[in-house]
């Protein structure tokens, strides 16, 4: 998978409101191709020149076939292994490729008869195809902001590169090639290619198996962004986490936890030497410079998933993008952890761990209002303290080393996606819901942005409904009415209390008019009374206790205290690849927390 892990800081604000009115004007035109008077003289003369490629890259780029039909052994052939579909790898044919590969990188290099094998082969033979594109390097990895006091430079820090064709300042999704690679003193285990296909509006998945038990190295495609919502190949090989067939980067905004930023810089001195010397990482740019850049290949990915009128057999999938979080996305507070302290409070905690921010203001605007959300320092790194926080970089025999403490930055946090609220925009821009339909499901547990399991329950009725109803909302709630007629009834006083069926159905039934500010005022009601918790030890520490569990149930309940209680998202338990992403504690966790509209802390 392309590892592009991401952190979201503090409350949404203009960057979220740029990025959702710029799906707004994708509903209205084509994405337009750059410029080509701004292409990259330094890759032009780099290239001419042959700075950067070694000397086996040099001759590899010599030595490759003209044609595909030249290929004397498996290793120069184009092979197909989806996984869910595919059993075993199996050689495309010319016909399979013409349809199927159409993206950049299988057109300039693999359909041109060029294998490479090792990072600097892949990197030279792009580059030699594409002279005019130049590329950008990018690094990020969990270990990266661990000193060497802890753990040697030599340690394993789980450090990967993201190598982008055009170059940032010149970016062209419709040309674009996402390559990710281990970053370390050898070669790379793990070679992965994305590429956007133009004329298919799709990605393309490629990755390159290593020789083993006698059988060269071989190029695979992977499959495309279709495979992703296929049941046979859903949440399998590359869409074990590119759930939506789309770039991945969890820590989107700033300030980027694991990524080398202007936040956080990635220093040569705790990277192995051999790292620090090679030309992808002393030319990596800062995270602020990929994000818009991933953000419009989730935003080009949603336009062409989503269209009007819509495919009756994917209604039930695009409505889950209200009930449940087919993806996660990682926010954290702008305060390093161990600088936090008295006179240091954890400032501008983000507000999407209390609510979906994003989509109820962005998206469906309504306007409630939020105080600041700001952590006494002390509190925080007493809790940190008292309840054993620590990073462990776990090995094959156990903990190869571990850093006391959390994250690098203050209340990392897993929250709504990205995807998923520019999902929900699309829903009702193209008028297949309309917005009181997405509010309606949205406010249902509305304290739990994630992880809510009442949101999910919902999801019986859509199996419920013939998908190819004229009116698929007002038969999906005619089933949601029906499944309420057993129930006791609900008090508007204390709505979080009544089902999710009637949670649903008392914004349903509110006027068109009035549903909005009905929604302001019990937000604005909730949103207040989370700040003046947040101002007590006793709230802050619960809402720290909530935020471990919110990590538990990314993790899945794995680590040192193992529990399928929190097992509950095994799609997005996949995303847990890395032990040093998230803290260890002592908390011992039963059951998964969840928020209560009055701003309190309970077992679900």
């Amino acid at each position: 998978m392309l590892l592009i892990a991401l952190a979201v800081s503090g409350c949404q604000t203009q960057e979220d409101q740029t990025a959702i009115s710029n799906l707004d004007n994708e509903v209205k035109q084509e994405l337009k191709t750059d410029s080509e008077k701004t292409k990259s003289q330094r890759s032009k003369a780099s290239l001419s020149a042959g700075i950067g490629l070694t000397n086996r890259s040099k001759a590899f780029l010599r030595s490759q076939p003209v044609t595909l039909e030249a290929a004397a052994d498996n290793s120069k052939r184009i092979f197909r292994q989806i996984m869910g579909i595919d059993s075993s790898a199996q050689p495309m044919t010319q016909e399979e490729i013409e349809k199927n590969l159409g993206d950049l990188f299988a057109m300039s290099v693999l359909r041109k008869g060029t294998f490479p094998d090792t990072v600097d082969e892949i990197t030279a033979a792009i580059n030699a195809a594409n002279p005019e594109l130049g590329q950008t390097s990018y690094v990020v990895g969990e270990g990266s902001q661990i000193k060497t006091n802890i753990a040697p430079r030599s340690a394993n820090r789980d450090l990967r590169y993201v190598i982008i064709w055009p170059q940032e300042s010149a970016f062209d999704l419709q040309k674009s090639i996402f390559l990710s690679v281990a970053a370390s003193s050898g070669e790379s285990s793990f070679h992965q290619v994305i590429a956007w296909d133009q004329n298919r509006k799709v990605f393309n998945f490629y990755e390159r198996a290593r020789a083993q038990n006698g059988q060269p190295a071989f190029w695979s495609w992977a499959g495309d962004s279709t495979f992703s919502s296929n049941p046979a190949s859903a949440g399998k090989g590359c869409f074990d986490c590119h759930h939506n067939g789309t770039l991945l980067m969890k820590e989107l905004k700033r300030p980027w936890e694991n990524w080398n930023s202007n936040f956080a810089n990635i220093a040569a001195g705790v990277v192995p030497q051999a790292v620090a010397q090679q030309n992808l990482f002393k030319d990596m740019a800062s995270a602020e410079r990929l994000e818009p850049i991933i953000e419009t290949a989730i935003l080009n990915s949603v336009r062409n998933r989503i269209n009007a009128p819509a495919d009756a057999k994917k209604i039930s999938e695009y409505l889950k993008y209200l009930t449940r979080n087919t993806q996660i996305n990682f926010e954290s507070s702008q305060v390093i952890s161990s600088e936090a302290g008295p006179s240091r409070p954890v400032k501008a905690v983000p507000l999407n761990f209390f609510i979906n921010d994003f989509a109820l203001r962005t998206v469906l605007k309504i306007d409630y209002s939020a105080g600041a959300l700001n952590l006494d320092g002390k509190v925080y790194t007493d809790y940190i303290k008292t309840h054993d926080f620590k990073l462990v970089q776990q090995g094959p025999g156990g903990a190869a080393y571990t850093a006391p403490g959390s994250t690098h930055f203050a209340y990392f946090t897993p929250a709504p996606s990205f995807f998923d609220g520019a999902s929900i925009q699309r829903l009702i821009s193209r008028k297949i819901i309309t917005d009181k339909f997405a509010a309606s499901l949205l406010l249902v547990d509305y304290p739990n942005p994630i992880f809510s399991m009442k949101r999910r329950s919902l999801e019986k009725y859509l199996d419920q409904v013939d998908p190819a109803a004229a009116d698929f909302q007002a038969e999906f709630v005619e089933k949601v009415r029906a499944g309420t007629q057993n129930q006791n009834e609900c008090d508007p006083t204390q709505l979080q209390n009544c089902s999710p069926e009637q949670q649903f159905l008392f914004y349903w039934d509110l006027p068109d008019d009035q549903w909005r500010d009905e929604a302001q005022k019990r937000i604005t009601k909730y949103l207040s009374a989370v700040v003046e918790k947040f101002n007590t030890t006793e709230g802050a520490e619960a809402y720290l206790q909530l935020l471990v569990s919110r990590q538990k149930e990314f993790m899945g309940g794995n680590g040192p205290q193992p529990n399928a209680n929190f097992r509950n998202w095994p799609l997005i338990n996949n995303l847990a690849e890395f032990s040093l992403l998230l803290p260890e504690t002592d908390l011992s966790l039963q059951r998964p927390l969840e928020m209560k509209a009055d701003g309190t802390v309970a077992p679900k």
